[in-house]
């Protein structure tokens, strides 16, 4: 006996520069106002949350003295920049559901936890008056995760005698992309550094790995047992949210009319994403803190 059914949902005092520096690089900036940083990131590995405190303790020396040392007038037309870097935090996407068989109900849940992932960047800008520009950004992150899949089946023969089954699924995907347009202000701090401070809204495009269907199999009498089958299915939804970011540039040399340069940036991005499911939908979150390190160009 095969049974098909599909699941359901019910679903600050003052401190001086290089102290606050230390506790940012420690995953502690807010220290000494009792908020520590290192919480938001609950569950992402240490060597990204380095690699991310790194970059972003280096931009934000940047931007606490560069009020005070850029004088000079932003004269390139157009930048653009490639990176490779690590998006931090989780997403989680959990479901639960039921459907009658055999007169009664049988409930299945499903629960996945995506951690820290690589993050591909792309960006290209102008300056349109001033020292204002605008910016276009491409990113993409992907990662994979095992999920857990439990649930009970009911008995055929007796009632209230349902079995309990559990399954661990390898291997899901989740692949998130999206295009962020920027307004920002670049401060050239002298000739070979700059610090462009950005934000604006941002659209995602979401690939999920969700359950889309169950299939049980009845192995036989006396039906104290029982295979189950998962069926995946890709879910795809669109999102908008917001991003804030800042971006460091160092020009390397000049090469015909073009600078090139290396940089990092850290930015902050989020938006929430409704995935559909077998029989509706369930939501979750998409972007965070991200943070890496590439090349630039300016002309």
């Amino acid at each position: 006996m095969i049974v098909h059914f599909r699941g359901f949902p019910q679903c600050s005092h003052a401190v001086d520069d290089r102290t606050a520096v230390l506790d940012f690089w420690h995953g502690n900036a807010d220290a000494h106002c009792g908020v520590p940083i290192v919480d938001s990131m609950q569950g992402v590995p240490s060597v990204t949350i380095r690699f991310a405190h790194g970059v972003a303790a280096v931009l934000f020396v940047l931007v606490l003295y560069v009020p005070a040392l850029a004088q000079q007038a932003w004269n390139d037309r157009v930048f653009g920049g490639i990176n490779f870097g690590f998006e931090g935090g989780e997403a989680s996407l959990a479901t639960s559901g039921s459907t009658p068989i055999y007169g009664q109900s049988a409930t299945t849940s499903s629960e996945v936890t995506f951690g820290a992932g690589p993050v591909f960047d792309v960006t290209v800008g102008a300056r349109v008056r001033g020292n204002i520009g605008v910016s276009v950004t491409y990113t993409r992150q992907h990662a994979t995760a095992d999920a857990t899949l439990s649930g009970t089946v009911p008995h055929p023969l007796l009632f209230n005698q349902a079995r309990t089954f559990t399954r661990d699924l390898e291997a899901f995907s989740r692949t998130e992309a999206a295009v962020h347009i920027s307004v920002g202000y670049m401060w050239p701090v002298n000739d070979k550094l700059d610090v462009y401070v950005y934000g604006g809204p941002s659209s995602y495009r979401l690939s999920q790995d969700t359950v889309g269907e169950i299939r049980v199999s009845e192995v036989g009498a006396p039906f104290s047992a029982l295979e189950v089958a998962p069926v995946i299915a890709t879910s795809k939804k669109s999102a908008t949210g917001f991003h804030l970011g800042v971006d460091g540039t160092y020009r390397v040399r000049e090469i015909g009319g073009a600078s090139v340069g290396v940089g990092g940036f850290a930015r902050y991005t989020s938006a929430t994403a409704t995935v559909s499911i077998a029989g509706g939908s369930v939501d979750t979150t998409v972007g965070g803190p991200q943070a890496g390190l590439g090349l630039r160009l300016r002309f």
